[in-house]
Order: C-alpha cells, then sequence, then structure tokens
C-alpha cells in the first residue's frame, strides 16, 4: 500500500515537471524565432512569406522527454529497491527454495520507451508557402506579427507536450502495476506460508495436550488451573490498562 501511494505521487510529480520542461524547450524555441522575425523586419524583410523550422525542436523535445522518462522510472526504482529486497530476505528465511524475486536482478535496468508518435504529429508550421502567404499578410502591426508568430507556435506544441506526457503517465503506471501485482503476489504467497507454519504447530500443541491427557495426575491438575487462573488475572490487568 506504501509503494501504490509514495509511486503515485512520483508519476504525478514526475509527469507535471515533464510538461513544464517541455514547454520550456517550446518556449525557448519560440524565442529564438520571434528574435529572427523581429530582426528581419528591423533589417527591412520584404518577403511574402516566413518559414520555421522545427526540426530542432522536435529534436530536443525527444531528448528531454527521454531524459525525463528515465529520470522518472528511476524514482519508481528506488522506492522499489526498498521493498523487493526486503521481501527476498523474508522469503530466504521461510521459504528458501521460492526465486521468484531472483530474475528482478537480471532485468535491464530501462524499459521500453513510451510511443513517440505525437512528436511526428504534423503542425502549422510544416505547411507550405501558400499558407505563409495567408499568414505573412494577415493585417498586423510589426509588434503584432511577431506576437502571433509566438502564440501560433505554443497553440500547436503546448498539446503535443501533453500528450508526450499522457503516454508517459500510462506506461509508468502499466509499470507500477506490474511491480504491485508482484509484490503483493510474494506477500499474499508468504503470509499463507506462515498460516500453514502456526495450523502445523497448533496441530502438534493439541496432539501434546490430548496425549497428556490420560497421564495427566489431580495434583498436575490442580497446577495447570492455578497457571490458568494467575494468566487470566494478569490478562485482566492488560485490560484494564488498555482501556486506560
Amino acid at each position: 500500500t506504501d509503494l501504490q501511494l509514495r509511486s503515485d505521487q512520483v508519476i504525478e510529480d514526475q509527469c507535471i515537471k515533464m510538461v513544464e520542461i517541455l514547454r520550456d524547450v517550446v518556449a525557448g524555441f519560440s524565442e529564438v524565432e520571434c528574435e529572427n522575425m523581429r530582426n528581419a523586419l528591423v533589417k527591412g524583410h520584404r518577403g511574402r512569406t516566413w518559414r520555421s523550422d522545427s526540426t530542432l525542436l522536435r529534436q530536443s523535445r525527444e531528448e528531454e522527454f527521454v531524459k525525463s522518462y528515465r529520470e522518472a522510472e528511476q524514482e519508481i526504482a528506488k522506492l522499489e529497491s526498498h521493498v523487493f529486497p526486503k521481501l527476498k530476505l523474508v522469503l530466504a528465511r521461510y521459504r528458501p527454495d521460492w526465486q521468484a524475486l531472483d530474475q528482478r536482478e537480471t532485468e535491464g535496468a530501462s524499459a521500453e520507451l513510451p510511443a513517440l508518435t505525437a512528436l511526428g504529429k504534423a503542425v502549422a508550421l510544416d505547411l507550405g508557402e501558400p499558407w505563409w502567404k495567408h499568414w505573412w499578410t494577415r493585417d498586423r502591426n510589426f509588434e503584432g506579427q511577431v506576437a502571433e508568430l509566438d502564440g501560433l507556435i505554443r497553440r500547436e506544441f503546448y498539446p503535443i507536450v501533453d500528450e508526450l506526457a499522457q503516454a508517459a503517465r500510462a506506461q509508468l503506471k502499466a509499470r507500477q502495476s506490474a511491480s504491485l501485482q508482484e509484490a503483493n503476489m510474494v506477500f499474499m504467497g508468504l503470509v499463507e506460508l506462515l498460516k500453514e507454519q502456526s495450523r502445523a504447530r497448533l496441530e502438534r500443541i493439541s496432539a501434546l495436550i490430548t496425549g497428556g491427557e490420560a497421564a495427566r495426575t489431580p495434583d498436575l491438575q490442580r497446577n495447570r488451573d492455578a497457571r490458568t487462573a494467575g494468566l487470566k488475572n494478569q490478562i485482566s490487568k492488560m485490560d484494564l490498562l488498555a482501556r486506560r
């Protein structure tokens, strides 16, 4: 339960952080493009079109996305590293032949990345000359054109950032679910094992008590009754303390 709660928080925090980082990348690209347009206008640009190459932006977003996703994986792995080794120690103590967790050590440290299909989506910046001519000839002043370009870039790429974060969240949730399922399976198996051992002990104790009944003398019975009375007295005192 603790692993689930803490990993839920890690996933949420890391996805929020991922969105912030990727949006900063988009904002940085927009600043450069707007500055390029501003300089062109200052120099008397009279062209009928404007083009912004988003190739570098796509590469930067992919790099930052992969980095952020791996960081989220590492944070979840840290949480798992507190749980699974402890489970293995308990298993080794009560069930040495159980090797359910051994394969975790041999598996790769990094899982498969989420789908990056959102990065390949076409945006307005990819459109050809006729579209740019229409955009460029709108009735706007100097700063209006720069502000419109900034708004265009953010409107086109922020939704892609959100889509990437959703893909990352889904993939991290799938990993979390698999880890919780594995831990729960081992834990419940261990509980059943301990219950079996407890039942076996109770059966042995019951057999010893039953076997000794026939040979018990009146003196032994009186001693047993005295011990029982003493224990009941102690229990009563503990109940009183618990209520207080």
